[in-house]
């Protein structure tokens, strides 16, 4: 139809790179998309130098999981292993627990023995249509009386107040990687402040100000994925 078409894949940090610097070239400010991935790169390479001597012993297991409910039913599902959410607790020190069980092209619905077979050591939960903190008070789904500590232990509560989810593939994944790193390795990551991060966030890429978010939220002690 003679329509020129230009396709995004922002599903890992690599193509997020290229295909911002395309979308540089093709509106034709170079340098501000090079701006723009200075402020990721940052980032990333502060969260890559501080993991970068961790040996397998020194990454926890980590099960990062979608909580959903479609009539009536609940479904708990795991991403696929390339996937930007697996990239994310690879990135921040974990080690995913579920790849070989999510191979396929779309989230992978997984069952309670599954989970409790994977015993990982931190829980994740995400729950792209309601609310994460909420539902995480009552992990795991069964009776109190049967509930592991161990799951008890692994799942917290709270979690940061944004209207927007930090694991998905668009611009703020970089938020979910700092956030998840101040989790799965709070020693190294002990000089990120996820707020001010935030703050950061709208201010330099956005010209916002971020100010309302000193407010209303304090990320720094949650455990249930970012909402």
């Amino acid at each position: 139809m003679g329509i020129p078409i230009f396709y995004v894949d922002i599903e890992t940090p690599e193509t997020y790179e290229r295909d911002l610097a395309a979308l540089g070239q093709l509106l034709g400010n170079a340098g501000g998309a090079e701006e723009v991935l200075g402020f990721y790169r940052d980032r990333l390479d502060r969260v890559a130098e501080a993991t970068a001597g961790l040996a397998d012993g020194d990454r926890p297991s980590v099960l990062l999981i979608e909580y959903s409910v479609e009539e009536g039913t609940v479904a708990f599902s795991v991403p696929p292993a390339g996937w930007l959410q697996t990239t994310l607790v690879e990135l921040a020190g974990g080690e995913p627990v579920w790849t070989e069980a999510a191979e396929g092209g779309g989230w992978t619905v997984v069952g309670l023995e599954q989970i409790a077979a994977w015993d990982p050591d931190q829980i994740y939960v995400v729950d792209y249509d309601g609310n994460s903190e909420e539902w995480s008070r009552n992990w795991p789904p069964m009776p109190t009386g049967r509930r592991s500590p161990r799951w008890r232990r692994a799942v917290s509560t709270a979690s940061p107040a944004t209207s927007f989810s930090w694991d998905q593939p668009d611009t703020r994944w970089v938020l979910g990687l700092e956030w998840l790193f101040t989790k799965v390795q709070p020693d190294l990551a002990a000089g990120i402040d996820v707020v001010s991060e935030v703050q950061a966030f709208y201010e330099e890429l956005y010209s916002l100000d971020a100010a309302p978010s000193r407010r209303r939220s304090s990320p720094g002690s949650s455990v249930a994925c970012p909402r």
